[in-house]
């Protein structure tokens, strides 16, 4: 087990890892000054990918280790995205599976980097994250715009990396109000997967 923010794991199945700490986003329903860190901006430093992966193999996890990227962080906030690239194309290689959660929009140009590492469908995954479309100004307010981050969706059918959307909070009032126009993207886009977080507020 470990638990050094930048790191956590409880055991070898599952290790989120972060390259820093804190994001920039502002989101109003932010849970991370309640565990220490802070949503007015990245708080920490940039961890290089490498100490990441030292620390990681001393761990011992194997190629069935499941590497979550982002949990206290954006991780492909411009600052941290390089060390984040780093981190998929090192564990694509060695064949484990990778989910990554953002509210940033991933080209399609960016993701082409990552085709020839691949083994598998489904070994990376990537969660585009939204808790609400006509309230994103004030509810989510320096994240990319949900019609810009939607785009990441497009990676499905171009480079056949899954992608799922992501509704996480489900905020009481507004989430549910969305609905039509969560329909509306999912249709447009023909997204597959929808998961729905476990946090209610």
């Amino acid at each position: 087990m470990i638990d050094n923010g930048y790191l956590y794991s409880k055991d070898n199945k599952r290790i989120f890892v972060n390259t820093c700490l804190g994001c920039s986003g502002k989101c109003t329903y932010c849970y991370l000054s309640k565990i220490g860190y802070g949503n007015r901006g990245i708080i920490s430093e940039i961890k290089k990918a490498e100490d990441l992966i030292k620390q990681i193999e001393q761990l011992g996890i194997s190629k069935d280790t499941l590497i979550t990227l982002g949990c206290f962080s954006e991780c492909w906030d411009d600052n941290n995205k390089p060390e984040t690239i780093k981190l998929i194309k090192n564990f694509l290689q060695k064949g484990n599976q990778i989910q990554l959660s953002t509210k940033k929009q991933i080209t399609i140009e960016e993701t082409k980097q990552f085709e020839s590492l691949i083994q598998y469908l489904g070994q990376m995954i990537v969660f585009v994250s939204s808790a609400t479309i006509s309230k994103w100004r004030t509810i989510e307010k320096q994240t990319e715009t949900p019609s810009k981050r939607f785009k990441t969706f497009e990676i499905s059918k171009k480079l056949n990396i899954p992608t799922v959307l992501y509704m996480k909070p489900i905020l009481k009032g507004i989430t549910i109000q969305d609905i039509e126009i969560y329909k509306n993207v999912i249709q447009k886009y023909d997204v597959r997967d929808v998961v729905v977080g476990s946090i209610f507020g």
